[in-house]
């Protein structure tokens, strides 16, 4: 392949789309006639090998390499984490294949995949929904088998994960910093395209979501409790309980995970379909982690303690109904020494009553969100549980 087509290409992309260019002039271009797909990224360079390329047309070089600035943008390397390969690859390119076929004059080589019932899907809500179909063969030998040596026959590019230093794996701190420079080149992406006059359809709400994504609840609380919990989680087996939901979270593999302590706000505030919903999802914790919970039913007084294991089914007689404190709650479970992992506070958040900031983790799950105009917490993460 001559060579200059990839910087007819790179040209071509800065003169004709400005977004796209802006993050583009970030990644270098690798030469490589080993690596095993046409094109591929891991977020920090593109790679591609000249010789399975020599065959496309400009126009389709200009669309690969703008496909994969779209895996960069989406921050596709820094979300493997320990999914399948394969079908990670998959879901990205059904997210990525859907944004690219709808820019005018944009063109990919035959055999992408296009299905715009996966447009304005999250990655991972794709994965849960392609995973069966892979796993029965729908796409062919996975993992590298196929002629091409890419993740599936019809693949035109491979992402990697994201590399740390010295090219060794990643740490949380690498991925921490790289999301917070993705989220940066994106705002300088979309105004460089306003400067320029050209933004292609609905790519200013796609960055915007890309920036301000609306994770689901449940994968928030998975990915909380897996990063301080001392078991054995892995991505590439689904949680059963949630996959034919459309969710895809991790399995357990371990059986060591410690206590949690559950606090429940019994106040008057909370309505009772909320606190059947909190009681639903304590079920659902005790489930997904095979833990024992201790739960805390708390208003601005404690109103009762259980401890149940992973089989139990929490049962609670509302009581308390008077004013809230998020203060008792973190003192009854200092004094009856319960030791938390990390601690997961069931409230409609209508209080602004805080205790001294305690020494485990804590993530506070909104029913909805609060009055407060600034409902901030001293400690912890919080989330609404809203799909």
């Amino acid at each position: 392949m001559d060579k200059n087509m990839i910087l007819k290409a790179r040209t071509s992309i800065v003169l004709e789309q400005p977004f796209f260019a802006s993050i583009m002039m970030r990644l270098p271009m690798v030469e490589d006639k080993e690596f095993p797909a046409p094109m591929g990224t891991n977020g920090k360079y593109i790679k591609y090998n000249p010789e399975l390329i020599k065959e496309w047309s400009l126009d389709e070089i200009k669309g690969v390499i703008c496909h994969e600035v779209m895996h960069v943008a989406h921050g596709h390397a820094l979300r493997m984490q320990d999914r399948d390969h394969s079908i990670w690859n998959i879901a990205c390119d059904y997210v990525i294949n859907g944004v690219i076929d709808r820019v005018n004059s944009m063109r990919l080589p035959d055999g992408g995949l296009v299905d715009h019932k996966y447009d304005n899907m999250s990655s991972e809500h794709v994965y849960a929904e392609v995973y069966q179909d892979a796993k029965s063969g729908k796409y062919g030998k996975l993992g590298g088998d196929s002629d091409n040596g890419s993740p599936y026959p019809e693949a035109f590019d491979v992402v990697e994960p994201y590399p740390g230093e010295n090219g060794e794996q990643a740490t949380s701190a690498d991925i921490q910093k790289a999301e917070m420079d993705r989220v940066v080149m994106l705002k300088q992406a979309i105004m460089a395209a306003k400067k320029c006059g050209h933004i292609p359809a609905g790519m200013e709400e796609l960055v915007d979501n890309l920036v301000n994504p609306k994770v689901p609840w449940r994968q928030v609380l998975a990915d909380f409790v897996t990063k301080i919990a001392k078991n054995d989680f892995s991505w590439k087996m689904p949680n059963k309980r949630y996959l034919y939901g459309g969710m895809y979270l991790p399995s357990l593999n371990s059986p060591e995970i410690g206590n949690i302590a559950i606090l429940v706000d019994t106040s008057g505030s909370v309505s009772a379909d909320e606190m059947k919903t909190m009681v639903s999802e304590i079920q659902g914790i005790v489930s997904m982690f095979k833990t024992t919970v201790d739960i805390v039913w708390v208003d601005a007084e404690i109103q009762g303690h259980d401890t149940i294991e992973a089989d139990d089914t929490p049962e609670f007689t509302r009581h308390g109904c008077g004013g809230t404190s998020f203060v008792p709650g973190f003192e009854y479970v200092d004094e009856k020494q319960l030791d938390p992992v990390c601690a997961i506070y069931l409230t409609d958040g209508e209080c602004n009553d805080f205790p001294v900031t305690p020494e485990y983790p804590v993530l506070w799950a909104l029913t909805h969100e609060p009055s407060y105009v600034r409902w901030e917490p001293p400690f912890g993460k919080t989330l609404v549980m809203e799909d």
